[in-house]
């Protein structure tokens, strides 16, 4: 059963759970109102054996969390080839769970005050990380958050590295605006991201993020959200300068984003529209992650540390990391009224 600790401060409220220390939900004061702008998933107190069974990243979705490695390696027979995962490295990351075993454990409280909070976990011994830090504060004079990320390595390693906030998403057009840094391009998912359900072109390499092709041959703007149909999809921007506004015009406000850049340098959406009829989504989830990565979409650790078509572009899909020596990353999100 996952622990739940409550933060607090003059401008921010936020709940973080033990299980993948996800944040979630998470309240901002702007003026005289109240606004939650990050999306919980609606089965979290389900009960029952099929709700027991999900993976820990899934059964209590919610807010925001690390996925260190992100992704995961699957045997996908239908990616392009120069998608498919190159000579073994010895620099790879294994790990079987979806976006890493810190995602879907338990994570121990370290240090808790009113406004902040660090929690740690472990990974098993044959795991390349030895242990993971999250420092988590919320802004006393600013409606905001602050984050600080701590992986400690115990080998060499190219690990795909990724953040996962996710945004409630409207049926309504524009339920979602996304703000992104001049020059910013996208890419497709290579393959269907939901086999019969997804409606954007596969393998669009560096393109216009106004100019995405759809599989009927209609083009439409990725930052203007919902897609056009019920759907699930998985687009890559790059050239984003390690930041993104997210404006909300049912809520009136828009949360931005902003990370290191180079350590993630290129944010992965996940655009979730009931396109997933399987439990526990059962067509009723509607959600936009906004996920700051270093990683070729979620393809997973292998194809992360080869020579993808992403690398080969310039854009980095992992993060070096050396045996012994901490590498730490930082970001936020604040939120403003419109």
């Amino acid at each position: 059963m996952a622990v739940t600790w409550k933060l607090a401060s003059r401008t921010t409220e936020a709940d973080v759970q033990s299980l993948a220390a996800m944040i979630g939900p998470v309240r901002f004061r702007l003026g005289d109102r109240w606004v939650e702008p990050l999306a919980v998933a609606p089965w979290g107190d389900d009960t029952g054996p099929e709700f027991d069974a999900l993976p820990g990243t899934i059964r209590r979705l919610r807010g925001e969390w690390p996925c260190a490695p992100f992704g995961s390696d699957a045997d996908r027979p239908e990616l392009p080839d120069d998608w498919q995962p190159q000579d073994a490295s010895p620099l790879t990351v294994t790990d079987p769970d979806l976006h890493g075993f810190c995602a879907n454990n338990d994570w121990e409280l370290v240090e808790r005050a009113d406004e902040s909070i660090v929690l740690a976990i472990e990974p098993p011994e044959d795991h390349a990380l030895a242990r993971i830090e999250r420092e988590i504060r919320l802004s006393h004079d600013r409606a905001g958050v602050e984050f600080r990320l701590v992986l400690h390595p115990r080998r060499d390693c190219l690990l795909p590295l990724g953040l996962h906030p996710v945004l409630p998403l409207g049926a309504d057009p524009d339920s979602v605006i996304l703000h992104l840094a001049h020059g910013a391009r996208a890419w497709t998912y290579p393959v269907d991201t939901e086999p019969g359900r997804s409606i954007i072109a596969v393998d669009q390499r560096d393109i216009d993020p106004a100019q995405v092709a759809l599989r009927d041959g209609r083009h439409i703007d990725i930052r203007r959200l919902p897609l056009p149909s019920q759907s699930e999809d998985l687009v890559l921007l790059t050239g984003l300068g390690g930041r993104i506004g997210c404006e909300l015009p049912r809520m009136g406000c828009r949360l931005d984003l902003t990370w290191q850049e180079e350590h993630l340098p290129s944010c992965q959406l996940w655009v979730s529209g009931q396109g997933r009829l399987f439990y526990p989504w059962s067509g009723r989830f509607r959600g936009l992650g906004v996920e700051p990565v270093a990683a070729p979409f979620d393809l997973g650790p292998a194809i992360a540390a080869g020579a993808n078509p992403l690398n080969r572009a310039g854009t980095a899909t992992a993060v070096r990391l050396t045996a012994g020596v901490a590498f730490s990353t930082r970001y936020a999100m604040d939120c403003s009224a419109l």
